[in-house]
């Protein structure tokens, strides 16, 4: 039976996709060291496949997620599926730690992340709980892109962040008061970016020659991508996931593409952001960093601008921007309303 479970949890836009690229594509070399990453039953076998060819995907946990999260289950999910997956997931280590990866994780409900980890007690001798965080501006712009890209967002920046409250403090606790303080690592992304998948692999304990240097498998959108999606999602066209599809038409047709070394921010904008959150990194700077300021509200990356400056930014896409959209909305919408009526 093994003797030890390892939980990388999230957070989300912390190198998530490219790890757990890695961790698919060397899952016999893991192997050979102690290692199990299950990605051959069920459910989570489409997400690997998915891993192993270099796209998107949110790890190999699926049946976790399904029990931590009731809200995310289908009507024919019954809870005895998850218990007779991870009974054979547990015959299939033969002994070698488990590894999952999945950025999902987080999210779960306490109640059965306590029921979970009362189950785990029968298998396993220790709980390691992996955590990532990142400078909380630089997470806040990748989260905003994220949910451009993937989720028909428009709205400008400004407006995203008023509400936007970096989750970590949240999940850190959450984790804590079930698992224990001493079962979680945390590792600040920014710190490990380059190179990420060798820099887990000795996290996690490996001891083994470099491996292949993981592409950048969810990249950012540069300003000019940015700025054309934002537009087509506020035409709200009557297609089904437009705003993904384009996306990833960016990120896989030209997935080399280095976005801006820098993102600009307005001081009023900064000045949201760290009313927000500064007291989430000085939790995580003296409960995990041993006080020393390693979280930061935002890294070099980041360039702090007047209001007045930051709109300019954007000017010289602007006309390129709004005459592409025209003519998109032009096109698409009558031959998708037409589309619609045939149905």
């Amino acid at each position: 039976m093994p003797e030890k479970l390892i939980l990388r949890i999230g957070s989300g836009k912390t190198g998530t996709s490219a790890i757990q690229t890695g961790l698919a594509r060397h899952k016999d070399l893991l192997l050979e060291h102690g290692i199990y990453y299950p990605c051959s039953t069920g459910l989570e076998k489409q997400s690997v496949e998915k891993a192993l060819h270099g796209k998107i995907t949110s790890g190999n946990g699926i049946y976790l997620n399904l029990f931590l999260n009731p809200s995310n289950r289908s009507v024919n999910f019954q809870e005895s599926e998850f218990y007779s997956y991870f009974e054979e997931v547990v015959q299939k280590a033969q002994g070698n730690t488990i590894l999952f990866s999945d950025e999902r994780i987080h999210n779960a409900n306490p109640e059965r992340l306590l029921a979970l980890d009362n189950y785990f007690r029968n298998f396993f001798d220790y709980i390691e709980i992996i955590y990532y965080v990142r400078h909380i501006t630089d997470h806040a712009m990748s989260l905003y892109m994220q949910k451009v890209k993937r989720h028909g967002y428009y709205k400008d920046f400004s407006t995203f962040i008023k509400k936007a409250i970096t989750p970590f403090k949240k999940n850190l606790e959450k984790f804590e008061e079930v698992f224990g303080k001493s079962n979680i690592s945390i590792y600040l992304y920014d710190e490990q970016k380059e190179d990420i998948f060798n820099k887990f692999l000795k996290n996690i304990g490996l001891s083994i020659s470099p491996l292949e240097k993981i592409e950048t498998i969810n990249r950012s959108l540069d300003r000019q991508e940015l700025l054309l999606l934002q537009k087509i999602n506020e035409l709200d066209l009557p297609m089904n996931n437009i705003s993904e599809k384009i996306s990833d038409k960016f990120i896989y047709s030209k997935p080399k593409i280095q976005a801006e070394n820098t993102y600009f921010v307005s001081t009023e904008e900064l000045s949201i952001i760290k009313k927000n959150n500064q007291d989430i990194v000085d939790f995580i700077n003296n409960s995990y960093f041993k006080g020393e300021e390693r979280l930061k509200i935002h890294s070099d990356q980041i360039v702090v601008l007047p209001h007045n400056q930051l709109s300019h930014q954007d000017h010289k896409y602007e006309e390129l921007v709004n005459n592409i959209v025209l003519a998109l909305d032009s096109v698409l919408r009558p031959l998708l309303s037409k589309d619609k009526k045939l149905r």
